[in-house]
């Protein structure tokens, strides 16, 4: 009996062990990770105008084809503030007091900063490269002109496109987690394209 129970407290240790080093490193396993993506909001100028845009940089050894920065208001972002957010919104993009309670009430307050390689001119972003004066929208349909409201915003979900051996994966990492996803919908890049 003693013999029995050393060889499971053994066996119990050795898992316990696994268990806490795996522990360690969550993400070890993936292939890309959000690390590897340098991104930043600044104002640029796009076709003669001031917009606020977001510029990337992959430091993976991976082409990106698709990356999507979603940002949310942080939890901090509410009462007069928002009121004062919604405010200039409305005056900015010249939008109708339907239209904005429909926002409040429906709509997810949220800014976009992406880059789709496919809508340029099929070139991903590069090993190493970075792009530049992507612009960035609120709701996903409005540009930003300006980033008087960006400190109110804080990543919540980015959302990468990448290519491995001529096929395209799609990971999802949720900041507030810090946990990936996995699409598990592989395509070939000429399928992709």
């Amino acid at each position: 009996m003693n013999k029995k129970f050393k060889i499971f407290g053994i066996i119990f240790l050795v898992l316990i062990m696994f268990s806490i080093t795996a522990c360690k490193n969550p993400h070890k396993d993936e292939k890309i990770s959000i690390k590897d993506i340098e991104w930043e909001l600044k104002t640029g100028v796009v076709y003669g105008e001031k917009w606020a845009v977001a510029s990337f940089t992959n430091n993976s050894k991976y082409n990106i084809w698709e990356i999507e920065i979603d940002l949310r208001p942080k939890k901090s972002f509410k009462g007069s503030k928002l009121e004062e957010f919604y405010e200039y919104f409305q005056e900015e993009y010249d939008e109708t007091d339907e239209h904005m309670e429909y926002l409040k009430e429906n709509g997810e307050l949220r800014i976009e900063c992406d880059y789709y390689g496919r809508y340029n001119d099929d070139k991903p972003i590069e090993p190493g490269a970075t792009v530049d004066n992507e612009r960035i929208s609120y709701y996903g349909y409005k540009y930003a002109t300006n980033l008087d409201w960006a400190d109110y915003f804080e990543p919540y979900i980015a959302t990468i496109v990448y290519e491995d051996d001529g096929k395209i994966y799609t990971v999802y990492y949720d900041y507030e987690a810090n946990e990936y996803t996995h699409d598990s919908e592989v395509e070939t890049l000429d399928d992709y394209l």
